[in-house]
């Protein structure tokens, strides 16, 4: 996931794409792309590479915008898009024997915006509805929330759900914070490596 704070120039969005297949992402969320109707159908238009999902708020331009980029050879296994309020896409794919895989990347207004509430319940019923049906999930995005505070320790401990609502939607579903486990892994990868070189 980046997020561009911005993609309306189109130098900085050929920058963006160079930097994907550079590093051969199949799939990437974009957030806070912030743009307008006329952009949304030039940026990344034409690509070799990839094929672009865009969504942004009409109203609220400035402050919305996700997309999702997709690498064209998995492109024939997009069944669905959805957009939803400028913050969320889902993207679900279909592959043999019936297996869905949906991809959901999300760009959640600051907390206690106006819509936040609103898109919180989206989300919350989006991924009830996937975890329930007991399909592959992989959500990616800028939550606009503070994971690594002391506030979401006690928000989880206390069940209050006002403080860190999409985080805490998906800590009761019990989704993998791969993120994490990866950091943790690295971490301590790097840590074995000094402790080797001290011996």
């Amino acid at each position: 996931m980046i997020n561009v704070r911005g993609l309306n120039n189109l130098g900085k969005a050929e920058e963006v794409l160079i930097w994907c297949i550079e590093e051969q992402f199949d799939f990437i969320i974009i957030t806070e792309t912030k743009l307008t109707l006329l952009k949304k159908k030039g940026v990344f238009f034409g690509s070799d590479e990839y094929h672009a999902f865009w969504k942004s708020s009409a109203k609220k331009q400035m402050e919305t915008g996700i997309g999702i980029l997709v690498k064209k050879c998995w492109i024939h296994h997009v069944e669905t898009i959805r957009r939803y309020h400028g913050r969320l896409l889902h993207l679900v794919l279909k592959f043999r024997d019936r297996i869905s895989v949906h991809i959901v990347g999300l760009y959640m207004p600051v907390f206690k915006l106006p819509t936040e509430k609103a898109v919180a319940k989206e989300v919350k019923k989006l991924l009830g509805d996937i975890v329930q049906n007991k399909e592959m999930i992989i959500v990616v995005g800028d939550l606009n929330e503070d994971l690594t505070s002391k506030l979401l320790e006690k928000t989880f401990a206390t069940n209050k759900v006002k403080t860190c609502p999409t985080a805490t939607t998906l800590q009761h579903m019990n989704l993998m914070d791969t993120h994490g486990v990866y950091a943790q892994t690295i971490q301590k990868r790097h840590g074995h490596q000094m402790e080797y070189k001290e011996d």
